[in-house]
C-alpha cells in the first residue's frame, strides 16, 4: 500500500503526463533533425536546429558513440518518445538576429553558394538585399537556414518548451555552451577526460558562423533592417522569451520616433516585452561600469590630497595643474599615478 508521498508523487507524474500530451497536441508534424543519445544509465533526445551550432552537436553525439559512452541509435518512434518521460528532451536556441547573419554569411558570402541562389536568387545578395527579400517571403516555405525557429522540432509552443523539453538553452559564446552542453551531458556521468574528447575545447570556435556575433552591429546599421528581421522572427522573440539585444532596441525606438514605415506599433512592442514611450536607458558595460568607478576614486584621491595640501592656494593649483596635464599618463598607474603625480608636482613647485 502506498504511502502519502508515493501518492503524491504518482499524481505529479500523472499531472505532468496530462500536460506533455496537451501540449504535443499543438504540434502538426514530428522533429524532422533530432540526435540521440542512450545507455542504461540515461536517454537523450536533441533537436536541432539550423544555424544554431548543428555542425558541432552532430560531431558531438558522434563522439558520444565512438566513446562507447552511448549506442549508436538511428530510428525511434518520435510519437513515444516526445511523450515518454524518461527520456530527456533537448534543443538549443539562438538570437534571430545572430542567427539570420550567420545564415547570410555562411551561404551567401561562403565557399559554395547554392543556398544564395536558391533562396534569395543571386550568389553574390548583399545583406540589405537579402533581409528585404526575406521580408515577403513566406516562412512555412523559406528554406530550413531561414526558418523560424519555432517551426522546428515539430513546432514550438511556450507549453512544449515548458513541458516536454527538459533542456532549453540559448546558443551563445563559446564557453556558455561548452558549460551547458556539459550540463546536458551530466547524467551520462562523463569524466573530464572524456568530456574534453566529446566535445573538444576547440570544437565550434572555427565553424562556419563566421562570428556573426561579432559583425552584428556592422550588418545591421540600417534600422529598417533590424525592424524586419525582428517583425519575421517575432514568434522566435516571443516563444523563446529572447530579449532583443541593446543595439536593436534603440534602433525600434529610432523607427518610432521618425514614424518609420517599418516602425513597430504598440502592440508589437510589448510583445517584445519593450515599453512605450522613450526608450529606457541603455545599462553601462560591466568594463565601463569599473573604469567609471575608478575614474571617480582616483579624482576623489587628488582632491583629497590637494585638500591636506600645505602649499598656498596659488601652489595648489600649480599642482592641480600640472597633474591635468599629465593625467593621460599618469591614468595608467590609476591611484598609484595619483600620488607620483602629486609628489613630482610639489618637486616642480619647489625648484620654481
Amino acid at each position: 500500500m502506498m504511502n502519502g508521498d508515493q501518492v503524491s508523487e504518482q499524481q505529479r507524474k500523472q499531472d505532468k503526463q496530462k500536460r506533455i500530451q496537451e501540449a504535443l497536441k499543438a504540434q502538426t508534424k514530428y522533429p524532422s533533425h533530432y540526435l540521440f543519445a542512450h545507455n542504461d544509465k540515461h536517454k537523450l533526445m536533441f533537436c536541432w536546429i539550423e544555424k544554431v551550432g548543428c555542425t558541432f552537436f552532430k560531431k558531438i553525439f558522434s563522439n558520444l558513440h565512438s566513446e562507447g559512452i552511448t549506442e549508436r541509435i538511428l530510428r525511434q518512434n518520435l510519437r513515444d518518445v516526445m511523450q515518454n518521460m524518461k527520456w530527456e528532451k533537448a534543443v538549443f536556441y539562438r538570437e534571430p538576429l545572430s542567427r539570420f547573419l550567420s545564415g547570410w554569411l555562411d551561404k551567401c558570402r561562403g565557399r559554395t553558394r547554392v543556398y544564395c541562389e536558391s533562396v534569395f536568387g543571386g550568389s553574390n545578395v548583399t545583406f540589405p538585399e537579402a533581409v528585404f527579400l526575406l521580408k515577403d517571403m513566406d516562412p512555412e516555405k523559406v528554406d530550413g537556414h531561414f526558418h523560424p525557429q519555432v517551426q522546428h522540432c515539430g513546432g514550438v509552443t511556450r507549453d512544449v518548451l515548458d513541458d516536454v523539453f527538459t533542456t532549453k538553452k540559448r546558443l551563445q559564446d563559446h564557453d556558455s555552451t561548452r558549460y551547458a552542453v556539459r550540463k546536458m551531458l551530466q547524467p551520462f556521468e562523463l569524466t573530464d577526460e572524456q568530456f574534453d574528447r566529446v566535445y573538444p575545447p576547440g570544437l565550434g570556435n572555427n565553424d562556419h558562423s563566421k562570428n556573426a556575433n561579432a559583425q552584428l552591429k556592422e550588418h545591421y546599421q540600417d534600422p529598417q533592417l533590424v525592424s524586419i528581421i525582428v517583425q519575421y522572427f517575432i514568434k522566435d522573440y516571443k516563444v523563446f522569451q529572447i530579449p532583443v539585444p541593446d543595439f536593436a532596441r534603440d534602433a525600434l525606438y529610432q523607427l518610432r520616433e521618425r514614424k518609420d514605415p517599418y516602425a513597430f506599433n504598440d502592440e508589437e512592442m510589448l510583445q517584445l516585452g519593450l515599453p512605450l514611450g522613450p526608450p529606457p536607458p541603455t545599462a553601462l558595460p560591466v568594463h565601463a561600469v569599473a573604469a567609471t568607478n575608478e575614474t571617480a576614486v582616483d579624482l576623489a584621491l587628488v582632491g583629497a590630497v590637494l585638500g591636506n595640501s600645505q602649499l598656498e592656494a596659488g601652489g595648489v593649483h600649480a599642482v592641480f595643474v600640472i597633474m591635468v596635464l599629465l593625467w593621460p599618463i599618469l591614468r595608467r598607474w590609476s591611484r598609484v599615478g595619483c600620488i607620483i603625480g602629486y609628489v613630482a608636482a610639489n618637486v616642480v613647485i619647489a625648484t620654481l
